[in-house]
């Protein structure tokens, strides 16, 4: 049989040593040895993001109940698709202000 040889086109392969470190779980800590860090990302700023969401689609749907009356084709185009936000825009509302008590409460504890 004739041995094939592998090609690896425009990407380095990963030296074997590396590779426990890349399929590291959460529960697996840092080792300054393996030269892989581990993301960063705090859950505070997913916190922060939900908030923006739910805050930015609180004013579009509350601009959009008071335009409704007037006939503005936005407006008609986004409350047939979400009546209910429309007429109660709290309902993304009150979420936003759950989520910055999650918010906080996660900033603090990653202090």
């Amino acid at each position: 049989m004739a041995q094939r040889k592998v090609v690896s086109v425009g990407a380095s392969p990963v030296e074997p040593a590396l590779v426990p470190a890349l399929l590291a779980g959460p529960a697996q800590s840092f080792t300054p040895s393996s030269g892989v860090r581990p993301a960063n990302v705090a859950m505070s700023s997913l916190a922060i993001t939900v908030i923006a969401l739910l805050a930015v689609a609180t004013v579009v749907f509350y601009a959009a109940g008071l335009q409704l009356e007037a006939g503005n084709e936005w407006a008609m185009e986004a409350c047939s698709y979400a009546r209910n936000f429309c007429e109660h825009p709290e309902f993304s509302g009150l979420p936003a202000a759950i989520m910055s008590v999650v918010y906080l409460s996660l900033r603090g504890m990653e202090l």
